[in-house]
């Protein structure tokens, strides 16, 4: 029996200045993250050796939980299961237990999140993810056998408890461990074809990068601005796309409304400058609270440049209060950034932002403003509508507000500011959330750029000098003398760096250098550059890593392309590569990109719109060709499958000869990649059932002929009219021969009742 259908049966604070009760091995780590959990009753370990010859020692299998500090839902879990003393006896009884932050290993992030994506794709019909990651490892082998994410303390929303969950696993392990392991490789195959998978080298045509920037403007939302619904993120490397592909135009436009959208609505912080890493519904008003430095690092940027452009007040004022708030906090004494601020104050979320009408109309007669004034900055803030927000996991709480704008105008006018700084002293003596005050190196390297394209933009030379500032110390904080990269700085974290770090330095190296005109940095940038291509270019294959070679604790070495909430390392140095060209006087990397863009090339033209980085690089290349797409290798047979959306159905046709994968083969090591249909729109949810199945020679199971799959959609934004986006991946195959895995985007329109 599979474990998606063994599991699926089942799938239906200390006080102050108390001393701790329990003290597991994370007490001698530096991070943040893994320090929150050292005092919890399970035995935690850190990922490395110790553990995983702990659990073959005991032949158990390993819990892998995925965070980070400021991860709202990570606190959630916590407390409710984590904190539990029954739930951590039989933790330690049962499995050797490992902690994670994912934003000092990455690499590890990665893995983990595309055995959740490929796992919930599998048995749930829609590939899904997020953190806290819950991930079961057989431990021989490191591969990951269950994937999901936070896991309730009682059984919700078709969710079984935490306890139930590890009480089936543990069963399974004792009574069905070869099906454990069976299923173990099979994922563990799929995440590597993610991963790591070639695709044959194509011609990389306009078409291609029109098609990318196309199906943007599809999922673009022309009512309130940003891409899909709720939750509703930034997504910054679309931004940045759809700003070098069309200067001006419709793209363009959506940039700036989006712009404009998010400075007034709630994922903004009003008061203090910057902004909250998303919002829980799909008009920017009530944020997730979290500050993360990767969001203000690429959003800065942006608005500075559209200040610039269209000269609109309001967009430079967000640029002075993104800055204003990096300065306050997030700077440290030695120039760098620490990475984010926390989502909740005493296990509440959203702490110390929230207001009533009563204490903002205190704070700001208190600080002397006239009532004429306070009546209109109450408007303005939206405090004289109703509530916003009402906490979920403390339903006896008295609804309160997010502060949001009514407009630009009032945005702008001087009673709001004197506002807004009366409302911030207030709010500053509030117990304020948590800083991870760990600085990294790919996110410091992306924060110098948003400054120094940011200060140039702007003419304020004071923040190309914080941009200044910061590279410098990270040259000399984040190399080692024996000339290695380290990854994280918090005391005494010390990580390899991964390729996501360079490159995003590099970036960084690249924007200073252009706002200032020093050719140290170009020259730095070089350096960098080359020690990058020493550790993550297998020059080979001139294919890009993410993690130098080596790791015999990871069983992939990712190489994807794929960009998210910060850019892919290969995708970053896609988009660096044309810069280094153009400075290098020996022409060697002119060569390194030609051969980097002709490796990368299949994996692009198979999914355009999740490798928005790599298109800007190619974009500034200028190599794009207008004539159709054309295999490299002219002996590379095109595919014949026919893929088409009727309706709220998709329809398949295939000649004779030809199948797609259902399921691959187990245990043969076939990378081969089984339909996936999953939606776009991230508050539509899409359900379907694989039709008859044929048995391959291969003990693969495939699909045939013609035949079409109903689509079945719910979720909160699954209205009448409304459309959606529809992923569908498939990989075509005969009896001899496997052309690469294809992706499509369709759209169809949910019908009215």
């Amino acid at each position: 029996m599979s474990l998606s259908i063994v599991l699926t049966s089942v799938l239906t604070a200390m006080p102050q200045g108390a001393p701790p009760a329990h003290t597991n091995q994370l007490s001698a780590e530096d991070s943040p993250y893994l320090l929150q959990h050292a005092h919890n009753p399970v035995d935690w370990m850190p990922w490395g050796d110790a553990a995983f010859a702990e659990a073959r020692r005991r032949g158990v299998p390993i819990l892998v939980s995925v965070g980070y500090s400021s991860c709202y839902w990570c606190h959630v879990m916590e407390r409710e299961s984590f904190e539990d003393a029954a739930v951590g006896a039989y933790l330690n009884a049962n499995f050797v237990s490992i902690k994670v932050d994912r934003e000092q290993r990455p690499d590890v992030d990665a893995i983990m999140m595309a055995s959740c994506q490929a796992y919930t794709a599998a048995t749930e019909g829609r590939a899904s993810g997020g953190w806290p990651l819950t991930i079961f490892l057989e431990p021989a082998t490191l591969k990951p056998f269950f994937a999901g994410t936070y896991f309730p303390k009682s059984p919700s929303h078709g969710k079984p408890s935490f306890v139930q969950l590890l009480e089936r696993i543990h069963s399974a392990w004792d009574t069905e461990r070869p099906q454990l392991e069976e299923q173990a490789d099979r994922l563990s195959a799929a995440v590597t074809a993610d991963l790591s998978a070639t695709a044959a080298p194509v011609r990389i045509t306009t078409g291609i990068v029109n098609q990318a920037g196309e199906a943007l403007l599809r999922y673009a939302d022309s009512t309130n601005g940003g891409f899909g619904g709720a939750p509703k993120f930034p997504q910054p490397a679309y931004m940045e796309f759809l700003a070098q592909w069309q200067p001006s135009g419709p793209a363009r436009q959506h940039l700036d409304f989006t712009l404009e959208k998010m400075a007034l609505g709630g994922v903004a912080d009003q008061l203090g400058g910057g902004f909250h890493r998303y919002a829980v519904d799909g008009t920017w008003t009530v944020p997730h609270f979290e500050k993360m430095l990767y969001d203000q690092a690429q959003l800065l940027p942006l608005y500075a440049e559209a200040a610039k452009r269209t000269g609109n007040p309001l967009f430079a004022q967000v640029c002075e209060g993104v800055v204003s708030s990096l300065q306050r906090e997030c700077l440290r004494p030695d120039g760098l950034f620490d990475s984010s601020m926390d989502a909740e104050v005493d296990g509440r979320e959203g702490g110390s932002f929230l207001w009533s009408p009563d204490e903002a109309r205190a704070a700001l007669t208190a600080a002397g403003l006239p009532e004429p004034e306070v009546k209109a900055a109450m408007a303005a803030l939206g405090l004289t509508g109703r509530p916003n927000f009402r906490d979920p996991h403390h339903p006896e709480a008295a609804p309160a507000w997010v502060l949001t704008m009514t407009s630009a105008e009032a945005s702008l006018a001087p009673a709001t500011q004197r506002a807004r700084a009366a409302l911030l002293a207030v709010r500053d003596q509030r117990k304020q959330p948590r800083r991870d005050d760990k600085a990294i190196l790919g996110w410091n390297g992306l924060m110098i750029a948003g400054l120094a394209d940011a200060g140039a933009n702007m003419d304020r030379p004071d923040w190309t000098r914080l941009a200044a500032d910061a590279a410098t110390a990270a040259l000399e904080t984040f190399r080692s003398a024996d000339g290695t990269w380290r990854h994280a700085k918090r005391q005494r974290v010390d990580l390899p760096a991964t390729l996501e770090d360079l490159a995003c330095l590099i970036r960084g190296l690249h924007a200073l250098a252009d706002a200032t005109g020093d050719p140290m940095w170009r020259a730095r940038a070089l350096q960098v550059a080359a020690d990058a291509r020493t550790s993550f270019l297998d020059e080979a294959t001139s294919r890009w890593y993410e993690s130098a070679p080596g790791r015999i604790d990871l069983f992939v070495r990712p190489a994807g392309l794929h960009d998210g909430a910060v850019p892919s390392g290969p995708g970053e140095m896609m988009a660096q590569l044309p810069w280094l060209a153009s400075i290098d006087p020996s022409g060697e990397w002119s060569r390194v990109m030609d051969r980097t863009f002709t490796a990368a090339s299949g994996a692009i033209a198979a999914s355009p719109v999740s490798t928005c980085r790599s298109l800007v690089g190619l974009l500034r290349s200028g190599q794009l060709s207008d004539s159709p797409p054309e295999t490299a290798n002219r002996d590379r047979q095109a595919s014949p499958i026919e893929v088409t959306a009727t309706g709220t159905a998709i329809s398949f046709r295939m000649p004779d000869g030809w199948k797609i994968i259902a399921s691959a083969p187990a245990g043969t090591g076939l990378s081969l990649v089984p339909l996936a249909i999953t939606s776009q729109t991230r508050d539509v949810r899409v359900d379907w059932t694989m039709p008859p199945v044929q048995d391959a020679a291969d003990g693969s199971r495939v699909l045939g002929g013609s035949f079409t799959i109903p689509l079945r959609m719910s979720g909160s934004g699954a209205a009448a009219g409304q459309t959606v986006a529809i992923s569908v991946r498939w990989q075509a195959c005969t009896e001899t021969m496997c052309l690469p895995p294809e992706e499509r985007t369709l759209t169809v329109i949910i019908p009215g009742d």
